[in-house]
C-alpha cells in the first residue's frame, strides 16, 4: 500500500483520495491469499481496527451535516 502511495506522490504533485482507496483495495486482495480457515480469524482481528478508523470519518461528516442544518434553519 505504501508503495502505491509513494509512487503517486513522486509522479503527481497533489494527493487524491482515490489513490488511497485503490491502494486499500489492492492490499485487501491479500486476504484472498490466506487459507480459508484463517480468514474468519483475520476478519475478527481486523474488524476493531476498521471500525476505529471509520468512526472519526463518520463523526466528522455527521458534525458537518448538523452544522449546515443549523445554519439553514435560520434562513
Amino acid at each position: 500500500m505504501e508503495g502505491v502511495i509513494c509512487l503517486h506522490r513522486k509522479v503527481f504533485l497533489r494527493d487524491h483520495k482515490l489513490v488511497y482507496w485503490i491502494a486499500g483495495e489492492i492490499s485487501a486482495l491479500s486476504v484472498l491469499l490466506e487459507k480459508k480457515a484463517w480468514r474468519g480469524e483475520l476478519a475478527l482481528y481486523l474488524l476493531p481496527k476498521a471500525v476505529d478508523s471509520l468512526c472519526p470519518e463518520l463523526f466528522n461528516e455527521i458534525h458537518i451535516f448538523l452544522v449546515l442544518l443549523r445554519l439553514f434553519r435560520y434562513f
